[in-house]
């Protein structure tokens, strides 16, 4: 009987799956290529067939991540509810998506404090653009409603993704200290009555 053929992509998955797992019991920086195989359980020449570097791989497991938080993001802007609840829905998401994946939160944390911005294969501006286009547009559309002010700063998306970015890294640092759900629900709040009071 022949060996079931091999599915490139379930297996492209299952050494993503395998490297998140290791790269957040080890650390990141200190595993090898190795690490991941004998936690996939396939021979290190495998991950070259899918993989070029330790990078590609934690670029992968979080474009992957990624691209389905957002798709979800985007069903949640184009619903019909007011914009402000469509708001606050989105950030309620981008908390839950790093709560739901914590392995793989702190591993691009921890990539991104040793390499920094610049040396990231994890392309994170398109990431943040695209938050920062959708709040942009759920803003337009609260203006459109009557619920803020015309005057609403461009600067105001980068400002709630920093502020949800600032909450979820002290979650990160503080689990115990720091509820990220309700504390990025409080900025949303804070923020939103700022731009109502101006």
């Amino acid at each position: 009987m022949s060996p079931r053929p091999v599915n490139k992509d379930e297996k492209r998955a299952e050494i993503l799956d395998a490297a998140i797992r290791v790269f957040a019991r080890a650390g990141f920086h200190p595993t090898k290529i190795e690490d991941v195989a004998r936690e996939a359980g396939v021979a290190k020449g495998t991950i070259y067939l899918y993989f070029t570097s330790r990078d590609d791989i934690l670029a992968a497991a979080f474009e992957r991540f990624a691209d389905e938080a957002l798709r979800g993001v985007r069903a949640l802007v184009e619903s019909a509810e007011p914009a402000l609840d469509r708001l606050h829905a989105l950030v309620r998401a981008m908390v839950a998506g790093a709560t739901a994946e914590p392995e793989l939160a702190r591993i691009v944390f921890d990539f991104w404090a040793v390499r920094g911005p610049g040396a990231a294969t994890v392309d994170f501006a398109r990431i943040y653009a695209e938050y920062r286009r959708l709040i942009a547009l759920l803003l337009d559309r609260a203006v459109a409603e009557g619920a803020l002010p015309a005057d609403v700063p461009e600067q105001t998306p980068a400002v709630l993704v920093g502020l949800v970015e600032g909450v979820l890294l002290q979650w990160l640092v503080d689990p115990a200290g720091v509820a990220p759900g309700p504390a990025a629900d409080a900025a949303t709040d804070l923020l939103l009555a700022g731009l109502t009071a101006r």
